[in-house]
């Protein structure tokens, strides 16, 4: 490629000075072409032969290059635009590219090169406005309609980039109904991290079985494949609290199986110290997913098997442990006299009805109409024993 190639418009006049500029610009130009249409910039389906150290040596070099563009100022961005014009999309694809490292003075040219017929520009169009952030979300809102589902996906990895800001626009996706786009959306958010934990909610309760499906199992694919240590601290909040409330809703079983044999396949002590989480917290955020929470939901979708395997799974190398969980089911069907109290009561009564009872008898001074309701529900021989109890108590008063 040679310099008459490269489109520029300068005055007649122009000085020694600009003149040595648009040359320089030129020339930087070039250089740019030849780093980012090759690894590890321009990604193609042939496997390049290039070494991780030249791979290091084009970063720097491609950073350097910027740096000098910038210092330059607008004459670069304006040379920058102006070769945008070129019939060669090798260089259309270098200034699209390029521009993203200069904030919104490079808008205008990277909004009209969303319309490029090569598709390859427009791809590297919206990873620039992804770069520039924020202000690239008003133009990125038009591409996620685009008919190529390839530019949609492009589109929703250019909002990941921008991060929490794009968050709203990215929730908006999961309504849309389209699995791919929203397998691919489910991942960007949770890559987000800390800001996006209202999102991940969001999409655990999406109308979508998909997009719930696709939450679980991203979210379990992520402790089960990545050192605990280093996972994001969103993951670690969202993930063993509230993940379970999707399964309640799944008919066939097959995401409480994948969950709960990733539960019983860590050691549940080595996994709190690692995430650094208090074991009582997460139980706690247990039972009000799956128990007060799962209340808003249809009856059906209450599974008390679930919900005791689930708990199971947290306490089961720690008996003191075990009793906190009672002590707050008990708690719970006390302080409620709802469906709440009958699913504290089920999910009890499958840990250990006879501690469960023990517990509901001696929270209170006195027997009251709660403790009956409560015995009650929970059944079994420890109900007969209790009701027997009680009639006992009544002979000896009248006797």
């Amino acid at each position: 490629m040679t310099n008459e190639n490269l489109s520029f418009s300068s005055d007649d006049g122009a000085s020694t000075s600009t003149g040595l500029l648009q040359r320089e610009v030129t020339e930087l130009i070039h250089e740019l072409q030849s780093i980012v249409t090759s690894p590890p910039f321009y990604k193609s389906n042939i496997r390049p032969s290039i070494t991780h150290e030249e791979m290091a040596l084009r970063e720097e070099r491609y950073k350097e290059i910027i740096n000098r563009l910038e210092s330059i100022g607008p004459p670069a961005i304006t040379t920058l635009a102006n070769c945008y014009k070129n019939d060669d999309w090798t260089i259309r694809y270098t200034v699209v590219y390029s521009l993203g490292e200069f904030g919104e003075p490079a808008l205008e040219t990277l909004a009209h090169a969303l319309g490029d017929s090569d598709q390859n520009v427009r791809l590297a169009a919206i990873a620039a406005l992804g770069r520039i952030g924020e202000a690239g979300l008003d133009i990125l809102i038009h591409t996620l309609n685009d008919e190529d589902w390839n530019v949609r996906l492009a589109t929703i990895k250019a909002l990941g980039t921008i991060g929490e800001p794009a968050l709203p626009i990215l929730t908006g996706v999961l309504n849309e109904g389209d699995d791919l786009v929203e397998a691919r959306t489910v991942h960007t958010i949770i890559d987000i991290g800390e800001p996006a934990i209202n999102a991940i909610r969001f999409a655990l309760d999406s109308k979508f079985p998909a997009v719930r499906r696709e939450v679980v199992r991203d979210l379990t694919r992520r402790l089960s494949s990545y050192h605990i240590e280093n996972s994001d601290s969103c993951i670690k909040k969202a993930t063993i609290a509230r993940l379970l409330a999707v399964a309640l809703e799944d008919a066939d079983g097959t995401l409480v199986k994948e969950i709960v044999d990733y539960l019983s396949g860590i050691e549940v002590e080595e996994f709190f110290d690692k995430c650094d989480l208090d074991p009582k917290d997460v139980i706690n955020a247990v039972i009000d997913e799956l128990v007060i929470r799962s209340s808003g939901r249809p009856g059906n979708y209450f599974n008390s098997n679930i919900v005791t395997m689930t708990l199971m799974g947290t306490v089961n190398r720690n008996p003191q442990l075990y009793h906190f969980v009672l002590q707050r089911l008990c708690d719970l069907a006390y302080q409620n006299e709802n469906e709440i109290r009958d699913r504290a009561v089920a999910v009890a009564r499958k840990l250990d009805a006879g501690e469960f009872a023990t517990l509901v008898k001696n929270s209170v001074d006195e027997y009251t109409s709660a403790t009956a309701s409560i015995m009650r529900i929970l059944g079994g021989s420890e109900a007969s024993a209790f009701f027997t109890e009680l009639i006992y108590q009544e002979f000896l008063k009248n006797h």
